[in-house]
């Protein structure tokens, strides 16, 4: 299953939005605070537990310079899966990006239907939470 976020427009720089995205102290940022658990965190690695998920673990894979960071996200009941957040300058404008990001999920046929709209909310969400981190560390 193929999940994209909806790409947002974001009141930064691309270097803004990378710096934070490529340190996973950062994440716990990005997640209600009261849904996570069990936080732990390096700046390539972190874990946290969430209720009805159990733990997630996520880990850079990949760094592209101001363009992209893809992380593998997994835990003991789904296999691991990557994650890339693409972040695209927008052409004359100064310090506007825009933010997306895109996940293929194995999971089985009969499930989607059930899953695919919560964990298109999250990717969703997850994009606005990065949005206003990122605007915030520009203010």
């Amino acid at each position: 299953m193929e999940l994209a976020s909806k790409k947002i427009t974001v009141q930064t720089s691309e270097k803004t939005v990378f710096n934070l995205l490529i340190n996973c102290n950062n994440i716990a940022k990005y997640i209600p605070e009261d849904k996570v658990q069990n936080w732990q965190s390096t700046q390539d690695y972190c874990s946290f537990s969430i209720e009805g998920a159990g733990k997630i673990e996520m880990s850079i894979q990949e760094k592209i310079p101001y363009s992209s960071v893809s992380y593998s996200v997994g835990n003991a009941l789904t296999k691991t899966t990557l994650i890339v957040f693409s972040i695209n300058k927008v052409e004359g404008m100064e310090n506007i990006c825009h933010l997306q990001t895109n996940a293929n999920l194995e999971i089985p046929f009969f499930m989607v239907a059930m899953i695919k709209p919560s964990l298109q909310r999250f990717v969703d969400m997850l994009v606005e939470y990065i949005k206003k981190a990122a605007e915030e560390n520009n203010s």
